[in-house]
């Protein structure tokens, strides 16, 4: 695969996972106003703490949803030396979360790595902004009600 069809190929990815994430974060907005008002009843004294880990659960679904779609073109693609399903996931992993490798593509998907490892540094970032004003949002309506 040439530079260009990997940098075409990684391009598509970073338009599917970043609209799949800003998907997810609209539903969870959605998805609280719904939720809030039986996890507070229900869970009097620590519904804030309930409701922030059932957004990171959720978020963090969005996040192996979306290494596994990058799995799924490192296989469909071939890449090499990933000669199963477990290697291909662990790397992944480790290049969606900048961890680093020790395999090491060739040359013909090397860029894709690249690639995934600058798409999950944003998203997670995006994630950690998310998290912090959701849950800051949280505690500020409890503040202004006192």
């Amino acid at each position: 695969m040439t530079l260009l069809v990997q940098l075409l190929l990684g391009s598509v990815m970073i338009g599917v996972t970043v609209g799949l994430h800003a998907l997810a974060l609209d539903l969870i907005i959605r998805f609280t106003g719904h939720i809030e008002v039986p996890v507070r009843s229900r869970f009097t004294n620590i519904w804030r703490a309930v409701l922030s880990g059932i957004f990171v659960v959720i978020v963090f679904a969005v996040h192996v949803a979306i290494i596994w779609l990058w799995t799924f073109v490192y296989i469909f693609r071939g890449c090499q030396p990933l000669n199963d399903i477990a290697d291909a996931v662990y790397f992944s992993t480790a290049s969606y979360t900048t961890m680093g490798s020790s395999l090491v593509l060739d040359h013909s998907c090397h860029m894709l790595s690249g690639v995934e490892s600058a798409n999950g540094f944003i998203l997670i970032g995006w994630t950690t902004a998310f998290i912090f004003e959701v849950v800051s949002q949280l505690y500020r309506r409890e503040v202004r009600s006192l």
